[in-house]
């Protein structure tokens, strides 16, 4: 799928309907979408999206990549998706315009160099999302020119079990708040294994914690990797979370806020 326009959403493919619906194995490239949605545009539940190129696609407005409307929920599996262009969420964006029980299911996927051009979300820009998996993901070398140049999340996880481990937030930069990850208004979950380093940002912070939901306890993270960073983890709300069994390597502010607890520190050489 190379070079096609759309005038709405979803420059190569817009699926609206069905289950049982399998992508594999494609190259979706250079398309692009006069709204949402660059490369393929969801409104449809039970899509398995796996072992895809999805590359150098733009949407004028959201998800330059990909872009999951209200009610569909993708899984998606082991896919590169890369140089992707929008406003907001470059790689992929995820939309509710309420909360939303549909789940946030992505595997072993590898989002590099996808920007957010006019506000947050360089690879990954998700909201409203009940639950769901962030496993073993790399996102590498995203930008956006507000905040979360790598993933920027609000209001994930507040009424289903999440699941977020083995993930890689490595060299994004957000002209704005957390360079790596910015979370926003409440997110709900344990972060464990996942490496963080050499991302930068306005306020000089890997992750920033800007939550004042009452959906889900504060955030937990454990056993994680913050590496060749100013601060780790800025908290920027009242809202702070628990710290526990960090490696701490060439960070000189591992955590910056009254209501940010660490335990059981790790220090490299």
């Amino acid at each position: 799928f190379r070079g096609n326009l759309s005038d709405g959403s979803g420059g190569a493919l817009d699926i609206i309907a069905g289950s049982g619906i399998i992508l594999r194995g494609n190259q979706v490239e250079q398309n692009s979408a006069t709204y949402y949605g660059g490369g393929i545009a969801f409104d449809s539940a039970g899509v398995l999206v796996e072992a895809n190129v999805i590359a150098a696609n733009t949407a004028t407005e959201s998800g330059g990549g990909i872009y999951v409307r209200q009610y569909g929920y993708p899984t998606l599996v082991a896919n590169t998706i890369t140089s992707n262009t929008a406003k907001t969420g470059g790689g992929l964006y995820y939309v509710a315009n309420s909360y939303s029980y549909y789940p946030l299911t992505l595997r072993y996927n590898h989002l590099r160099g996808n920007r957010a051009t006019a506000g947050d979300g360089g690879g990954l820009y998700a909201e409203y999302r009940a639950g769901g998996e962030l496993i073993g993901n790399v996102f590498a070398h995203n930008s956006a020119t507000d905040n979360g140049g790598g993933v920027f999340l609000t209001r994930f996880g507040y009424n289903g079990a999440v699941t977020i481990h083995s993930n890689a937030i490595v060299g994004n930069h957000a002209a704005g708040e957390g360079g790596g990850i910015y979370l926003w208004m409440s997110s709900c979950g344990i972060w464990r294994h996942t490496t963080v380093g050499q991302n930068t940002s306005g306020d000089n912070a890997a992750v920033t914690l800007s939550l004042w939901g009452s959906e889900c306890p504060p955030v937990t993270w454990e056993h994680n990797l913050f590496y060749n960073q100013t601060t780790g983890i800025r908290q920027d709300s009242s809202i702070g979370g628990v710290v526990r069994y960090t490696l701490w390597d060439n960070v000189i502010t591992p955590t910056l806020g009254a209501n940010l607890t660490r335990e059981g520190d790790i220090t490299g050489t």
